[in-house]
């Protein structure tokens, strides 16, 4: 732009932007050069090209200076740039409108500020155009005053350098971060520690953030420092430079607290402190409840185990929180540092001082203690097991235990606890030994005649140990003592002093248990009563066989009427009865606690029967030749009797004629030899024989020399003189009538009899489906001499067994005779009997076993003939399921040992006494003690147990042979004597059904089953077995076969079923049988009892 006049022009050749001006305000942009800058009052436009003048009114003299540059910083702190107060002088009057402008050029930011105001003549005006700290800027300016445009005489010189402002540090222990502020361009600033000489040299660098950060590091710490610092404008300029105080922060305080071990004060820890000047580390500690209890003062330098509440006392279970505080005072600062913590004191155990146990039974204990401010479970540890006993009640001071272990040792321990509070488990050395229970002898059983069997309460035997002893009550005798609390191998009948010892070994040698014993007295069951009878020259007696160390009496009875056992009637049933002293007994138990039970009437009393008597002084009183009769005499027997059978037994034709209760035996055969005669009989009793008479029964005639013929002579010589003429006519009519109707009354009751016997053949085997029919074939066999007609088979209805079984019985058991002396004749075939007969090898010499069943031993030698009394005998399963042999004698053992090995016997049935009676039935052929070996040949025989029940005794035998070893059963039935029936039948079928559901016919070999003979006792076991297999499989509508079964045996061996009343006894269990299954049972009757 240039004046019209003469006057200097002003020439803007690089100004190259369009600017617009505001009053007082300037905003810069970022532009090349400038941006645009706006105004509301004035607008001017520059052209560095244009190339013409604008005339300019002037007037004269006119003058535009500066007086005076004043800076002055922004009032807000921290600003990066300042503003320009400009004194200048104008000579442009007043009259004429006018601009001032002011023109600010920095040639270093190659930028141009402009400031505008209103006109004045001289005065002030503050230029807020942002200027910057060490920026160089060129003040010009010009003044339009009317038309004319008048410049600033003289250029100024606009420069400030900032000056740099310490704002603040961040302190750490070891370090210090300054910070200063410094607005505008600077060629260097300068910070240092001038203690430390660390100094940090800042050189300027275009940023946008006028701040700036000095880090000292590796300082000591809680220290003081003076911090220096100045700018330099350029590397020549002289620095003018501001202090201040700086510091390090306290050492951080890592503080901490712990209980000590014996719970009544804490101790403190911190880490170690390098500086130095600190003041005392104050600790304050406070309760639950955040009040202040006491307050400690520690040597921040002193180790920390010195520093602890030694001398206060902590309570159990309480929380505690806990403030430590460390200063240092510096100039203008009062720092300190903090640390906290909080620790809870342990809770208190249980005072070993204030425990009590009192023992309510052996396992139930109290225990008690000192009150306790905290929950308390209290437990028992058994120190044996490890196990853990816990009470069932519990309170704060005291507990209840029950069951505990007898005999143990317990260790008290304690579960003390507190919500939100780590437990205390109590391990105290606190004992307690529980003793035994109260020993007690509960029961005594007695399973057997010769065993005991003590019972006491129950102990836990892992521990303990329970001795039992046992002494006869008599003098000298040795005690007996063993773990096991069964005695075997006693004397029966016997009073024995029982004594249990209880006791344990001491725990650890330091917890001793006393022994503690009980005593009592008892005894072993009297055995079965064994009666010997026998018949003195008038009465029959009884004695008790037994023997007992027991003071007793003895007494008979019969239908309620004690006699004198010295003074019996024979042929009777009495009751034995032992009474054993209850003074003595009652003297014992006056000293001991017993449990003596001897006057039992099922142990002390028994029925026995005395023999019966026989007919006496059996005399011929007279003969009838013409009626074919023998009439005889004789004296009755004295006692009990049922019937006298009369018998007439022709000697060549072994024919008898039987006649009961009958003096006179007819139908005879004239001319015949007779052995005449008389049976006393009842049923149970052995049948006994009176005297023989042997004579013949002739015509009588002249010629005979003998008594008979003498009295015919002397009959005839006097009565046929006198009897002459029609007189001998009627006689001999009138007998032949009498003859004639006593002859066709016996044929019509003969044929009655027989009539039971008739079988329709043609229909057996339709009616008898059920019936197995087993028939011997017997390769040596030779014809009977009888003619009669002979029955091999009665079969009977089940149902109909009670109307059978009444028919027997009645007519005096006369059916029942006739039966059973049919059976007698029943074999068509008579087997032969052995050859091979020793005699010393046979219990009977009239009991032979037949040839073609005999058991046959294998010879050992060439002596040896391999003969034992012995027969098989046919079953339902097996026609050799059963062998029936005598008992063994002593010579006849090791035979009897062979055949069970050799038949591969499992079963053996032993239906007899060793002694009845005082006869020696049978042989012991076994050991008499448990796991005692006896050899037999060549054969060891073991018996392993035995088992003692009421009816029969079981052993378990072990059989040894070379190597092989065999396992056998012996079943020894104890209530049947022989020539008898057992007077309870259900025993002897619960028997047999027993035996029968242990055998396999399959799987062993033949059953053994022997008595004396091995007939008798043998035979009705055999039939019954049999015939039950029989009943058990067919309904009340089927047969059963008791006469043909009898039969069948006996053509396997001789007299199979001995005498009348074993055959009925086998009727009357098969009765009693259907009875039970059809509900008609009635026990109470045994009517064969009473044959």
């Amino acid at each position: 732009m240039m004046n019209n006049d003469n006057s200097t022009s002003i020439s803007y050749e690089n100004l190259t932007s369009t600017v617009y001006v505001e009053l007082s305000t300037v905003e810069e942009r970022n532009t090349t050069y400038y941006e645009y800058l706006t105004s509301k009052e004035t607008t001017i436009s520059y052209s560095s090209s244009s190339s013409s003048s604008i005339p300019i009114i002037t007037e004269a003299p006119l003058f535009f200076s500066i007086i005076s540059l004043t800076i002055h910083s922004s009032r807000i702190d921290q600003q990066n740039s300042y503003s320009v107060d400009i004194l200048f002088n104008n000579t442009c009057p007043s009259k004429r409108e006018s601009n001032i402008t002011f023109i600010f050029q920095s040639l270093s930011l190659d930028e141009t500020k402009l400031c505008v105001s209103s006109f004045k003549q001289h005065g002030l005006i503050t230029c807020d155009n942002n200027f910057i700290y060490g920026v160089s800027y060129t003040v010009d300016g010009y003044v339009l005053c009317g038309t004319r445009n008048i410049s600033l005489a003289t250029k100024k010189k606009l420069y400030e350098i900032g000056k740099p402002k310490y704002l603040n540090s961040t302190n750490s222990a070891t370090s210090i971060d300054s910070l200063i502020f410094l607005p505008g361009l600077f060629y260097r600033l300068i910070i240092e520690l001038t203690s430390v000489n660390q100094t940090c040299s800042i050189e300027y660098s275009i940023r946008d953030s006028p701040y700036y950060h000095c880090l000292f590091k590796n300082l000591p710490s809680a220290q003081w420092f003076v911090l220096t610092y100045y700018a330099l404008a350029d590397h020549h300029q002289t620095p003018s430079s501001d202090v201040t105080i700086v510091y390090t922060d306290l050492e951080d305080l890592y503080f901490g607290c712990e209980l000590n071990k014996n719970n009544q004060q804490i101790d403190f820890y911190w880490t170690n402190l390098t500086a130095s000047g600190y003041s005392n580390l104050t600790i304050s500690i406070l309760n639950e409840e955040n009040k202040h209890i006491w307050s400690l003062s520690c040597n921040p330098y002193i180790s920390q185990d010195i520093c602890s509440t030694k001398q206060y006392r902590l309570e159990s279970g309480k929380e505690y929180h806990v403030i430590a505080k460390l200063k240092k005072i510096l100039p203008n600062y009062n720092g300190q540092k903090t640390g906290t913590c909080s620790i809870k004191t342990n809770l208190s155990p249980i005072s070993m001082n204030s425990i009590r146990h009192e023992f309510l039974n052996e396992t139930i204990v109290g225990i008690s203690w000192l009150a306790h401010p905290f929950h308390v479970q209290a437990r028992l540890r058994n120190l044996e097991t490890n196990l853990l006993e816990y009470p069932i009640e519990n309170n704060h001071r005291t507990a209840l235990f029950i069951n505990l272990t007898e005999a143990s040792i317990y260790q008290l321990e304690f579960n003390i606890s507190k919500s939100n509070w780590l437990p205390l488990f109590q391990n105290t050395n606190y004992h307690i030994q529980t003793d035994f229970k109260n020993l007690i002898i509960e029961n005594i059983l007695r399973p057997s005649v010769n065993s005991l069997i003590v019972n006491t309460n129950q102990y836990n035997m892992s521990k303990i140990k329970i001795i039992y002893c046992i002494e006869q009550i008599t003098n000298d005798t040795i005690q007996i003592c063993s773990f096991s609390n069964t005695f075997n191998q006693l004397i029966p009948g016997t009073v024995y002093n029982i004594s249990v010892t209880i006791h344990r070994e001491p725990f650890q040698n330091i917890f001793i248990w006393e022994k503690r014993s009980v005593f009592k007295l008892a005894n072993t069951n009297p055995s079965l009563l064994r009666i010997r009878t026998w018949k003195t020259n008038e009465h029959c007696a009884g004695e008790l066989l037994n023997n007992f160390s027991i003071l007793y009496s003895t007494e008979c009875i019969l239908n309620d009427k004690i006699y004198n056992c010295n003074q019996l009637q024979c042929g009777c049933r009495y009751q034995f009865r032992i009474i054993f002293s209850e003074i003595f007994i009652n003297s014992l138990c006056s000293i001991f606690p017993c449990d003596i039970q001897l006057n039992n009437s099922t142990l002390t009393n028994i029925q026995f029967q005395t023999p019966l008597e026989t007919v006496q002084n059996l005399r011929i009183i007279s003969m009838s030749p013409i009626l074919r009769e023998i009439e005889v005499d004789f004296d009755q027997p004295y006692g009990c009797f049922e019937r006298l059978i009369l018998i007439c037994e022709a000697t060549s034709l072994k024919q008898r004629k039987v006649f009961i209760n009958s003096t006179v035996c007819t139908d005879l055969i004239p001319d015949e030899y007779y052995r005449i005669y008389v049976e006393t009989k009842r049923i149970g009793w052995e049948t006994v024989t009176s005297e023989i008479i042997e004579t013949r029964l002739v015509f009588i005639s002249n010629n005979h020399n003998n008594e008979n013929t003498k009295k015919g002579s002397f009959v005839q010589s006097v009565l046929i003189p006198t009897m002459i003429g029609i007189l001998l006519i009627p006689i001999l009519i009138v007998l032949a009538a009498f003859i004639f109707v006593y002859r066709r009354r016996r044929q019509k009751h003969s044929n009655e009899r027989n009539n039971q016997f008739t079988i329709n053949h043609r229909n057996t085997t339709t009616k008898l489906n059920n019936i197995v029919n087993q028939v011997n074939i017997f390769p040596h066999t030779k014809q009977t001499n009888s003619k009669k007609h002979t029955f091999v088979s009665r079969p009977i209805r089940i149902k109909d067994l009670p109307s059978e079984y009444e028919q027997l019985i009645a007519n005096n058991y006369y059916n029942l005779s006739d039966e059973f002396h049919k059976l007698r004749n029943s074999l068509e075939e008579i087997p032969e009997f052995t050859q091979c007969n020793q005699l010393l090898k046979n219990r009977y010499k009239d009991i032979i076993p037949y040839e073609h069943s005999r058991v046959k031993l294998i010879p050992i030698d060439e002596c040896d003939s391999g003969y034992i009394n012995a027969n098989f005998i046919t079953g339902l399963h097996n026609p050799r399921e059963y062998i029936a042999c005598q008992g063994p004698l002593k010579t006849t053992i090791n035979d009897h040992w062979q055949m069970i090995w050799e038949q591969n016997v499992t079963f053996i049935i032993m239906l007899t006494d060793l002694i009845e009676r005082g006869t020696n039935k049978c042989e012991r052929y076994w050991p008499s003690n448990l796991e005692d070996v006896e050899i037999f040949g060549n054969i060891s025989v073991c018996v392993t147990a035995c088992l003692n029940m009421n009816s029969y005794d079981l052993r378990s035998i072990q059989l040894k042979k070379n190597d092989e070893t065999r396992s056998i059963k012996h079943y020894a039935f104890k209530m049947w004597d022989d020539h008898t029936v057992p007077t309870n039948s259900d025993m002897l079928i619960d028997f047999i059904r027993l035996i029968r559901s242990k055998y396999r016919s399959e799987c062993h070999g033949p059953i053994l089953i022997h008595c004396s003979a091995g007939v008798g006792r043998s035979g009705t076991f055999i039939a019954l077995d049999r015939l039950l297999q029989q009943f058990d499989k067919v309904s009340f509508y089927g047969y059963l076969d008791i006469y043909g079964t009898v039969l069948d045996m006996r053509r396997c061996r001789d007299k199979m079923v001995q005498n009348e009343h074993q055959y009925l006894f086998i009727y009357r269990c098969l009765k009693e049988e259907y009875e039970k299954r059809s509900g008609n049972s009635n026990h109470a009757i045994i009517a064969d009892e009473h044959v």
